[in-house]
């Protein structure tokens, strides 16, 4: 059994805490119940649509990172909205239309490019590692915490790369 929630915009970016679903339409990161009841918009981007796409939040929820795709930034944000960073790098910059981030279960922020992935601080502040890869346009990476391995799939490929050590 599912629940099947109608929102009032795209829905190209999610990311749960608890009982915050937050989501991003290509210009604003809004803030939702799990019963789909608006909170707040948190983010509000004026450069124009369909440039903020990803969204992750920290462990423990008080920080929120929302990617823009197009000017390759990444914002970080506290619960309230407020920016307390701003990250920006060419290598985050897509082509792709994806939900180009991911926040692990231990709090390591992962940025996608076109055919990087960028390790970001938690406070959103500095790149930490780059991992230039041989294929382009990244779809999604997953990340396993414990082993430090890290496999990314590949938007239009019938290619994983899997095990790609980021220690």
């Amino acid at each position: 059994m599912f629940k099947r929630l109608k929102l009032k915009h795209d829905c190209n970016g999610i990311a749960i805490h608890q009982e915050d679903l937050f989501v991003t339409s290509g210009s604003s990161v809004d803030q939702y119940t799990l019963d789909g009841q608006k909170v707040n918009t948190l983010y509000e981007d004026t450069w124009g649509a369909k440039n903020v796409v990803g969204v992750g939040v920290s462990p423990d929820g008080k920080k929120v990172y929302v990617t823009e795709r197009f000017n390759g930034i990444l914002r970080t944000l506290s619960r309230d909205g407020a920016v307390t960073a701003n990250l920006q790098d060419p290598a985050f910059k897509t082509s792709n239309f994806i939900d180009n981030i991911l926040v692990t279960a231990n709090g390591q922020v992962f940025v996608l490019g076109d055919d990087i992935v960028s390790q970001v601080d938690t406070e959103g502040k500095k790149v930490l590692k780059t991992i230039k890869l041989d294929i382009s346009r990244l779809g999604s990476i997953y990340v396993n915490d414990d082993t430090s391995q890290m496999i990314v799939g590949y938007s239009g490929n019938d290619v994983i790369e899997l095990t790609i050590n980021i220690s």
